[in-house]
């Protein structure tokens, strides 16, 4: 009897499904769901189309995908409970089935239903036809990055930019700590080997410009963003933090922090995390490590740290630096094992010593460098800072020893390898050297001064037309750095471009008044043979870097054609020879420097000491074009016009622009001689 109950049961069951089953397909359910799902696709598809034309914020397409879901049980329950008539929209149940027209209804929405599929299936073609936009046109010159220089590399799924924190305290004065704490987290995410970040140079050039997210990344080569916001206020701290998947636009993660300002270290540190577990890294134990270490835990030795940084990034004044080292002193003191501050210390007093070449400044920062590496002895940061200060300090062994120690830690680490080059050219060792610059385009190929540095590379070595690439790229990857532009600027002069080079320079000038910049305008204000407007430019950039042999050589260079300005020049050539030979006590096989000192020894008459260094020159860069220039003025200074021309030629044979030797007014002795005539006909 049970069986047959439950069998019974079964069937009853059954019946009522199918008659469920046949109602939802007699009132049209089915078809007005179908029409639903195929409509909303489209819908889907015109949202994202119209989110890249018009103004609206990044999450349109997501609420509008919620909505649609929302609605569907909305769209069913009315498909059930109503019936379109003749008379119009009518529950069911008042619908006699005499006059129902639900199969003609039902037709009508079979046709609607292919019509729709037809436009959905015109969207699919369309999208797969039509090429994608380029977002890289929302500033000027990023979208030439491609164009020019072919599809960026490969970005790797594991990739990160960390953009500059926004500011957002009332007063607008903590930028310094924004950024600060941009770059504090960006350090720490590239100490991960499991991750890949972008450099803070590359990074950071996107400040205040007008660039998506998307050509950000695509620039920078990275998958992942991390933007965010500051707010002080008293003691109170408010930092907003997101991290954007460039290829989908989309925020993987983002949290708002408002805690007491002490609670700084706490936020890093979760913000880094929270960016570890968004990416789905599996991170070693070391890695672990990492996170969890801290550089200091006194939140005012940090405060002090970061104005220190902030200063350290200015252009380099006695003020800036004067500010750098106070705020870097007041963090040691306050923590004595703060490595970072040390390493502050470090670059200050290096940079000190490359704008003064005093051996304080030198012996101060190898103490403060030697310092951090005993707190933290494996910090590849403050390897390199010692790397380039011996670098600078001629000791080219001691630096090429730092740079390898810093690659062999971190083989990312994009200014080892730009150091490193930069140590095996100044030994001669050109081939290391160049091989040296490509690999630091490979590590961060975004990163605009690898680019600048390759093209320096070949600009020494004469081979200006190959460098313009590479110093064009560089003002595309930073569109607003004056250094960049600068250098390009230069390579415009090398090829003759002056009038182009001009306006690139005063370009730079409106970013950033530097002395390179004053300087070079002066430079093709003697080319073009204004004189008194070489004069004046060459006199601001001493103004702001006054122990710069080379500008005082320059200056005297411009005195001298200029008329009455006799006893300006011979002081100007005087003074240049002071600061180089201060220069070499520490440099003392520089052979630029030594070619440049027989000049300005030359200039002032002293005939034999200008001998003797252009000799020490020639014997140790025999294949310099510089210094064989150089020798050219040494020798058209002394009137001996054979040997000017045969020094011109070697010149030229090195990569010596035969463009510039044919302006530079300090051959216009040889202006009638056939031979040197010659040498500019070879062009």
């Amino acid at each position: 009897m049970g069986d047959h109950l439950l069998l019974f049961k079964e069937q009853f069951y059954l019946v009522v499904a199918m008659s469920f089953f046949s109602e939802l397909k007699r009132r049209n359910v089915f078809r007005v769901m179908a029409l639903y799902v195929i409509a909303g696709w489209v819908i889907l598809q015109a949202a994202d189309l119209l989110s890249g034309i018009l103004p609206v914020p990044e999450w349109t397409g997501a609420l509008v995908f919620m909505l649609l879901i929302l609605a569907f049980p909305l769209v069913a329950g009315f498909s059930w409970i109503y019936e379109i008539t003749p008379e119009g929209i009518k529950r069911e149940t008042e619908v006699p089935h005499d006059q129902s027209i639900t199969r003609q209804t039902g037709r009508r929405l079979e046709i609607l239903i292919g019509v729709v599929a037809v436009v959905a299936i015109v969207v699919v073609i369309t999208d797969r036809l039509i090429p994608e936009r380029n977002e890289t046109t929302e500033t000027n010159n990023v979208g030439e990055v491609v164009d020019q220089f072919g599809a960026p590399p490969a970005v790797a799924e594991s990739s990160i930019a960390v953009l500059p924190f926004e500011d957002m305290s009332e007063a607008g004065d903590q930028d310094y700590f924004s950024n600060g704490l941009a770059e504090e987290l960006l350090n720490l995410l590239a100490k991960l080997p499991e991750l890949d970040v972008a450099s803070r140079t590359s990074s950071f050039a996107f400040r205040g410009a007008n660039v998506g997210v998307p050509s950000i990344a695509e620039i920078l080569g990275v998958r992942y963003v991390l933007e965010g916001s500051v707010r002080k206020q008293g003691d109170r701290i408010r930092v907003t933090a997101q991290l954007i998947d460039a290829e989908t636009n989309f925020h993987e993660w983002s949290e708002t922090y408002e805690r007491q300002q002490d609670d700084i270290f706490e936020i890093q540190d979760d913000i880094a995390r929270k960016v570890v577990a968004a990416l789905h890294l599996v991170i070693s134990n070391q890695s672990e490590i990492i996170l969890t270490q801290k550089s200091t835990d006194d939140i005012n030795a940090f405060e002090a740290y970061l104005r220190g940084k902030s200063y350290l990034r200015m252009p380099a004044s006695d003020e800036t630096l004067a500010s750098a080292e106070e705020f870097f002193g007041i963090a040691v003191e306050l923590d004595d094992r703060y490595a970072d501050a040390y390493a502050g210390l470090c670059d200050t007093h290096r940079e000190r010593f490359r704008t003064t070449f005093d051996r304080s400044a030198f012996e101060d920062a190898e103490v403060a460098c030697s310092r951090a590496l005993t707190i933290s002895p494996r910090e590849p940061s403050v390897m390199i800072s010692l790397g380039q200060l011996y670098r600078l300090s001629g000791e080219l062994d001691r630096a090429e020893e730092n740079f390898l120690r810093a690659i062999e830690i971190d083989d990312r680490a994009v200014e080892g390898y730009d150091g490193l080059a930069r140590t095996y050219e100044r030994q001669n060792r050109l081939e290391d050297a160049q091989i040296a610059f490509e690999r630091a385009i490979e590590v961060q190929p975004g990163y605009w001064r690898a680019h600048s540095a390759m093209g320096s590379f070949l600009f020494r070595l004469g081979r200006s037309e190959d460098a313009l690439p590479y110093m064009r790229e560089a003002v595309d990857l930073s569109p607003n750095n004056p250094s960049a532009l600068n250098n390009f600027g230069s390579t415009l002069v090398m090829v003759g471009e002056f009038e182009q080079a001009r306006d690139v320079w005063y370009s730079s000038l409106q970013i950033e008044p530097t002395p390179v910049v004053f300087s070079n305008l002066g430079t093709a204000s003697f080319f073009l043979k204004d004189f008194e407007q070489a004069a004046a430019m060459y006199k601001r950039a001493i103004e702001l870097t006054p122990d710069d042999y080379q500008l005082w050589g320059s200056l005297g260079d411009a005195y001298r054609f200029i008329p009455g300005s006799e006893s300006s020049s011979q002081s100007s050539y005087e003074k240049a020879i002071e600061l180089a030979e201060t220069y070499l006590e520490l440099n003392v096989d520089d052979a630029y420097t030594l070619a440049a000192l027989a000049f300005y020894l030359a200039a002032v008459d002293r005939a034999d000491q200008a001998g003797s260094r252009m000799a020490l020159a020639l014997e140790l860069a025999p294949d310099n074009m510089y210094v064989h220039y150089f020798a050219a003025l040494v020798a058209a200074a002394f009137g001996d016009r054979a040997a000017a021309v045969e020094a011109s030629r070697r010149a030229l044979d090195n990569g010596y622009p035969v463009k510039l030797l044919a302006v530079d007014s300090g051959l216009q002795s040889l202006a009638d001689s056939t031979e040197f005539q010659a040498l500019l006909e070879t062009d």
